[in-house]
């Protein structure tokens, strides 16, 4: 009777079962805009409200959650509960506006496999849960050799949106406000 299997990475064997390992994440949050994305596959659905209430539940005292919807932000507030409580994906960012520094623990499984992300003309928020390591640089390099053209990426400085460095490294629980002159699909490199 076997009870081994040789599992893929980001697995492990139980009883003869590759069964997908979790990995804790702690995302550090500052008294401001945050602007971030999901480093994992989490184990469970987030919509704005679910979000904010784990952040605030770990200690954090966070108000809003913010998307860009292509032209503007759309906007759910937290304690309130005022807006459209929109569920949040893997590959893209968010602004979350807290009024304090606090650590957001989550948990989930490691993204192993390609996620396409769609690109539009103009500003795109985005996050890359996996893949690289990236630079800014090599990141817009990278959109436009798959047939991107994007010529800027941006991030969060304070409360003011700044073009970012080149040689800036990309983290995976980060958001990047991308420009791009034409729609495309970019997928990373794993």
């Amino acid at each position: 009777d076997v009870k081994t299997a040789y599992c893929p990475a980001g697995y492990s064997c139980q009883d003869g079962a590759c069964i997908v390992e979790h990995k804790g994440f702690a995302i550090t949050l500052t008294n401001g805009f945050n602007w971030m994305g999901l480093p994992v596959n989490p184990t469970k659905s987030y919509t704005a409200q679910t979000i904010g209430d784990e952040i605030n539940s770990q200690g954090g005292d966070c108000d809003s959650v913010q998307r860009w919807d292509g032209s503007g932000w759309e906007t759910y507030l937290i304690k309130k509960q005022v807006g459209t409580n929109f569920d949040v994906d893997v590959s893209k960012g968010y602004s979350v506006y807290c009024n304090k520094n606090s650590i957001w623990e989550i948990s989930g499984a490691e993204i192993t496999q390609p996620v396409p992300i769609n690109l539009y003309a103009g500003n795109n928020f985005i996050s890359i849960p996996y893949g690289g390591p990236y630079t800014i640089e090599t990141m817009l390099a990278d959109i436009n050799s798959q047939g991107g053209d994007c010529n800027e990426i941006k991030i969060i400085s304070g409360s003011e949106p700044i073009s970012a460095p080149d040689d800036l490294e990309i983290e995976n629980d980060k958001g990047y406000m991308v420009y791009c002159n034409k729609a495309s699909v970019w997928t990373p490199n794993v």
